[in-house]
């Protein structure tokens, strides 16, 4: 194996007056994050950094128009193989209205915030109207309604109370005195709020280049495994689970794919679907993605029509 930088890393700085220093990253995945409403966030964060003594941490605030998306984006960040030592994110989607008589403080983009304190000591806190929290959900040691929330619109929600609540549950002084002033208050039963994610293969993200990253259960995982070297027949829903999508109708036209144990055991111009990819979920779990090998991907379309996250996903045997 060719030597990279990374085998050399720490021989290099051994012996220098480098001081190391727990690294933080704090990013908020949010429905609001136009350019005005992005530096809000930022200057919140900020300013709530200072307030709770939190120094050196990088903040990012990244786009994400449903729960599934934002789910899945959180779990990334916490499972990423090159992530700080220290990773606090924020989660703010109003979620799809599916009671339309209810509005005002009733409706679900203004219901209370939560924060999962996780098995790493990692903390997500923000919206459960869908599956924000889904992705992490195995990872959660203790979770906390926040019952302070406001009840104002997502967007100013987004800057006025997430940073906030976060920071100050991230710092264990003042999470201490919040869980005995009941600002921050247990949830014996997880299960009571977060949901799993869909049981059902389903589209989790879909890249730049239009590739798109599948979650299913570890069960279908061993499917799709037992498939590598031989083809199958891909489908994508019209619809969005997130919607109440039926996953047993309403499917796209079907196309071909091979099932590949990685990304280039194919010629260019094949639509594979890798049992991995670089993107795991708790535990370790796999995460495969579909893609078709081509010379120049930025500049040239797959060979399947690009499926919109939360879309469910068929896949069936279409022999050697």
């Amino acid at each position: 194996m060719a030597s990279t930088l990374g085998n050399y890393a720490q021989d290099l700085l051994k012996g220098t007056s480098v001081i190391p220093y727990t690294s933080v990253g704090i990013t908020q995945i949010t429905d609001t994050a136009d350019t005005n409403a992005r530096r809000k966030v930022l200057g919140a964060y900020t300013k709530w950094c200072g307030l709770t003594g939190l120094r050196d941490a990088q903040v990012a605030v990244d786009p994400g128009l449903s729960t599934i998306k934002i789910g899945f984006a959180a779990s990334e960040l916490i499972h990423g193989a090159e992530r700080p030592d220290r990773v606090l994110v924020g989660v703010n989607c109003s979620g799809p209205d599916k009671d339309k008589e209810h509005v005002g403080a009733e409706n679900n983009h203004r219901k209370d915030f939560y924060v999962a304190l996780l098995e790493s000591g990692d903390i997500v806190c923000g919206s459960v109207n869908g599956h924000e929290f889904s992705y992490i959900k195995p990872d959660i040691r203790e979770l906390y309604r926040l019952t302070t929330t406001n009840s104002r619109d997502s967007q100013f929600r987004s800057y006025e109370e997430l940073p906030k609540g976060l920071l100050l549950f991230a710092n264990e002084e003042t999470r201490q005195r919040g869980i005995e002033l009941n600002v921050f208050e247990r949830v014996e039963n997880i299960d009571d709020i977060i949901t799993s994610p869909p049981d059902v293969p389903h589209v989790v993200e879909v890249d730049n280049f239009q590739n798109p990253k599948i979650c299913t259960t570890p069960e279908y995982l061993d499917f799709l495994r037992g498939q590598e070297g031989r083809n199958v027949q891909i489908a994508f829903g019209r619809q969005s689970l997130e919607l109440g999508f039926d996953p047993k109708e309403d499917f796209g036209a079907e196309f071909p794919a091979q099932v590949t144990a990685s990304f280039f055991e194919a010629p260019v111009g094949t639509n594979i679907l890798t049992t991995r990819s670089s993107s795991t979920l708790t535990r370790g779990q796999a995460v495969p993605m579909l893609a078709t090998l081509r010379a120049n991907p930025a500049l040239t379309d797959p060979a399947y029509p690009v499926p919109q996250v939360g879309a469910p996903v068929r896949i069936a045997p279409l022999g050697p």
